[in-house]
C-alpha cells in the first residue's frame, strides 16, 4: 500500500515516549519480562500498578470480536488516565481465552505488593505462546510499561490511509521450538504448515488479526528463495500441509519463507518459534527462517596470519533493518560500524571501521584477543542504525535472543586455530 503514513502520536502518549538513543535500540539487557512468571507446571499471571502506564476505555468499541482492530473513531475519547481509574476487579484476557472476560479469569490483589495474580496450570494456557494484557472493572484496557518490558509488542491496523497503533500487548511464551515449519533431508525441504500451531495472520496491509485455522481453504508458501515472486500452492494430506523443494542455489544455506492462507492472509509465526526474523522493530512481525547445509561459505570475517578481519563490502540490494526493513539502495551510506558480542558493552558493543574503498569497510583485531573455540556474534550497522541481514549464501550464522523483538540473524565468528 503506497504512501501509508505511520501514525504514532498516540503510541508516544500512552507510554510517555521521548527520543529513543541508539544504544537503546542495541542493548535491552535493563528491560525484563513483566506480567508472568512460571512456578513447575503452572503460570502466574502477575501485573503490579506500576507496570501499568495508562488506561483505554474500550466500552464503546468492538474491541472483543475485533482485539487488533478495535473501532477507534477518535483517540482521544479512549485514553483514560491511571489516576482517573480505581481498580474494582482485574481480568486476565489473551489468546488462550478468546480475549473475553470471564470469572475464571478474574485475578486476586495483593495488597503487600500492590499487584494482582492469577495461577492457571500450563495445559490451560493453549496455544502454547500467545498475547495477553488485562481488564479493569471490565472496560479498561491496560497499557502496560512498554520500554521497561521485553516481551511488549503493538500491532497495528490502517484506518482511513493511516497505519494506527493503539494497544500494547505483552506476549507469554511456555514452551520453545528451535525448528517450525519445515523439515530438512539430504537433498530436499519440506515446508510444513500445521494449521494448530498458529493464532495470529497478517493480511495484505500488513494488519495483524486473530486467526481462525477452521476457515482455511488452500495453504501457500512464499520466500526468498524465488524473491518472493511466486506461492506455491501445498499438498494437504491429513490435517497439515507439505511442499517439497530441491536443496540448491536457491534455497541456498539459508533463507526466509511464510504460509498464506486464502491468498490473503500472511500466518504470522507463532512466538515460541526460534527460527523467526523480524522486520518491523517493535512490532513482532516476523517470517520463518530455514537453515541448510547446502555448502560451507563462511562469510564478514577472515583470518589472516595473527589477525582477524572484519569486513563487508555493501552492496545496493543488501538488506537493512532499523524499524522497517529496506534494500540498502535506499539510503546514503555515511559509515559502518561493527556490532559484536566481544565489544565493549559501554561502547555499544560496536565500532567504527575503516572505509577501504566505496562502501567497503573493514576491522582487523589481534587473534590472541580471542578464546579459541568460543563462538561470537557479530553484524555490521550502516550508519550505525541500519542492522545488515546476512546474504543467504552466508553458512556461519546464529540467532538473537528469543526476547530480542526483531529477532535478528547475525553471523558467527569462533577461532579455531
Amino acid at each position: 500500500m503506497k504512501n501509508i503514513l505511520i501514525h504514532i502520536t498516540l503510541i508516544i502518549t500512552l507510554l510517555s515516549c521521548t527520543h529513543t538513543p541508539i544504544s537503546f535500540l542495541i542493548d535491552r539487557t535493563e528491560k525484563e519480562l513483566i506480567g508472568y512468571y512460571e512456578v513447575n507446571d503452572s503460570i502466574v499471571f502477575n501485573i503490579k500498578s506500576s507496570d501499568i502506564i495508562n488506561f483505554l476505555d474500550i466500552s464503546d468499541t468492538d474491541f472483543f470480536t475485533s482485539p487488533y482492530t478495535p473501532a477507534f473513531n477518535n483517540w482521544e475519547n479512549y485514553l483514560v488516565k491511571k489516576s482517573n481509574v480505581t481498580i474494582e476487579d482485574l481480568h486476565l484476557i489473551g489468546t488462550f481465552n478468546d480475549y473475553k472476560i470471564g470469572q475464571e479469569y478474574r485475578m486476586e490483589y495483593q495488597p503487600q505488593s500492590d499487584s494482582w495474580q492469577l495461577k492457571l496450570p500450563k495445559k490451560k494456557i493453549l496455544p502454547t505462546s500467545g498475547d495477553f494484557s488485562f481488564i479493569a472493572n471490565k472496560k479498561y484496557l491496560a497499557t502496560p510499561n512498554f520500554y521497561n518490558s521485553l516481551n511488549a509488542h503493538v500491532p497495528v491496523f490502517v484506518d482511513k490511509d493511516l497505519r494506527r497503533m493503539y494497544i500494547s500487548w505483552l506476549v507469554y511464551i511456555i514452551e520453545t521450538k528451535e525448528q517450525m515449519g519445515y523439515t530438512i533431508t539430504d537433498d530436499s525441504i519440506t515446508f510444513i504448515f500445521s494449521p494448530e500451531e498458529y493464532s495470529l495472520s497478517n493480511n495484505n496491509y500488513g494488519v495483524q488479526e486473530s486467526y481462525d485455522p477452521d476457515l482455511i481453504g488452500k495453504v501457500q508458501v512464499a520466500g526468498s528463495f524465488n524473491a518472493w515472486t511466486e506461492y506455491f500452492q501445498m499438498e494437504k494430506k491429513g490435517e497439515h500441509y507439505y511442499y517439497s523443494m530441491p536443496i540448491d542455489e536457491n534455497i541456498n544455506n539459508w533463507g526466509e519463507f511464510k504460509f498464506i492462507i486464502n491468498d490473503y492472509n500472511w500466518v504470522n509465526p507463532p512466538f515460541e518459534a526460534r527460527n523467526k526474523l523480524g522486520h518491523f522493530k517493535g512490532m513482532r512481525h516476523y517470517n520463518f527462517t530455514y537453515k541448510t547445509n547446502f555448502k560451507n561459505n563462511i562469510m564478514g570475517y577472515s583470518v589472516q596470519n595473527d589477525k582477524v578481519i572484519f569486513e563487508w563490502k555493501l552492496d545496493d540490494h543488501d538488506l537493512l533493518t532499523y524499524y522497517q526493513r529496506s534494500e540498502s539502495m535506499q539510503y546514503k551510506t555515511r559509515n559502518m560500524y561493527l556490532y559484536a558480542s566481544f565489544l565493549k558493552k559501554e561502547n555499544g558493543h560496536r565500532i567504527l571501521m575503516e572505509e577501504v574503498e566505496d562502501k567497503h569497510y573493514r576491522v582487523a583485531f589481534k587473534k590472541s584477543d580471542f578464546e579459541k573455540g568460543k563462538h561470537y556474534s557479530f553484524n555490521f550497522l550502516v550508519n550505525g542504525v541500519l542492522e545488515l541481514t546476512p546474504n543467504y549464501g552466508a553458512s556461519n550464522l546464529t540467532q538473537t535472543e528469543l526476547w530480542d523483538e526483531t529477532q535478528t540473524i547475525r553471523f558467527d565468528f569462533v577461532l579455531n586455530e
